[in-house]
């Protein structure tokens, strides 16, 4: 009887302060996630944290890139205001007015961007490019023309971290939206363009079709994204979902110059292929989604000449009655160095969730991730949160 009393006064002690582990779950769950990390000769240091504050602009994550002067930010429900996240040393946000009243109607035309600098903000519309300056002028336009038996391959996919644009000298790149059934017409299609500024022209940029690992199967729309990352030497480094291999692209060469072998040690076994006659179906997604290991966006960080590769790590509870939810996923972070020999691997559980592992940005002090999980106890749709993932040697 005394036993029993003492669970139910144990019990009753936990029940009353559910409140108060809630908000220490965060905590220690971080804590747990960095004893994970500290292994082998490397380990991330996660010591340090940056918010930003944007009263009354709803949002709770943006696209960006390195870029010290990049100060646009795509977010949900953008309004005219952007954000300077690269001023790491202050808590709140600089906002400085970069795109009109006039102009935000065409954003959502636009289906990328990119920035070089205040005065030369890319829009990227569906056979439309617009260079604006931080006030809103447009002070380049041209349209493109696309060819009338397929013009749906020639749009661009929308700009986001696994794909951007860029712009190398006069040239625009941005990824060719394939608008095409899985299979190997498909993925025998270039997947990159090029537009001229000077001349005016849109090119296929050659050699940029899928990796022999894609051929004679049907895949998922989840296995054939794209993710690259552009290095110094400009070349593009190319990451796909279900291909260990990591495919440098030349871009004066315009081929693929190398390729190599970045398997993560966590990843046990290889995707399975679409049953052809489902690929629409739901289900057959969600647990596709859920059961596989898929890598994810490759990140050159120009500081430590390094790359982070991320992927998503195969979940074994789940209910198919749930569609997959990104923003939860648990992920790996792999670190390649510059030979792309793989010299670290941190497993991220994010069980409160915690990260966004597609949101982040990278600075001299290493790759900042989101911390700003719309699942958390405490989320707060006006700021924006981010910890420092910073690539040290023990």
């Amino acid at each position: 009887m005394k036993l029993i009393f003492n669970f139910l006064v144990i019990f009753t002690f936990f029940s009353c302060n559910q409140k108060e582990s809630k908000k220490n779950l965060e905590h220690q769950l971080s804590e747990r996630q960095k004893k994970e990390q500290s292994f082998g000769e490397y380990f991330f240091d996660n010591s340090k944290t940056i918010s930003f504050t944007n009263k009354d602009r709803y949002f709770y994550s943006f696209l960006s890139y390195y870029n010290s002067n990049n100060i646009y930010r795509k977010r949900l429900r953008s309004g005219t205001e952007g954000i300077d996240i690269l001023n790491i040393d202050s808590t709140k946000s600089k906002k400085e007015l970069l795109i009109s009243d006039d102009h935000q109607i065409f954003l959502r035309d636009f289906r990328s961007f990119y920035v070089q600098n205040s005065d030369s903000i890319f829009l990227h519309g569906i056979n439309l490019i617009q260079i604006v300056d931080s006030s809103g002028e447009i002070i380049f336009e041209k349209n493109y023309e696309i060819p009338i038996e397929i013009p749906s391959s020639y749009f661009p996919i929308s700009n986001n971290n696994s794909s951007k644009s860029f712009l190398k000298g006069y040239d625009f790149y941005f990824t060719r939206l394939l608008d095409m059934y899985p299979n190997n017409e498909m993925y025998n299609s270039n997947t990159l363009m090029r537009y001229n500024l000077v001349e005016n022209k849109l090119y296929e940029v050659t050699n940029t079709n899928y990796p022999k690992f894609y051929f004679d199967n049907c895949w998922f729309l989840q296995d054939y994204t794209i993710h690259y990352a552009i290095n110094d030497n400009d070349e593009i480094v190319y990451s796909f979902p279900i291909d260990d291999y990591i495919y440098i692209y030349s871009l004066s060469d315009n081929k693929i110059v190398k390729k190599i072998n970045c398997k993560s040690k966590y990843k046990e076994k290889n995707p399975i292929a679409a049953n052809c006659d489902k690929l629409w179906d739901a289900k057959s997604n969600y647990k596709h989604t859920y059961e596989s290991f898929l890598y994810g966006d490759v990140v050159f960080d120009p500081k430590k000449y390094i790359y982070y590769r991320f992927a998503k790590i195969p979940e074994t509870e789940y209910s198919l009655n749930q569609k997959f939810d990104s923003k939860n996923n648990r992920f790996i972070i792999m670190v390649l160095d510059q030979n792309f020999n793989l010299i670290h691997e941190s497993k991220i559980y994010n069980k409160t969730p915690l990260y966004l592992s597609f949101d982040y940005f990278v600075t001299d002090e290493g790759l900042w991730i989101s911390t700003n999980n719309p699942s958390r106890v405490d989320y707060d749709e006006d700021i924006l949160s981010f910890e420092l993932f910073n690539f040290k040697a023990k």
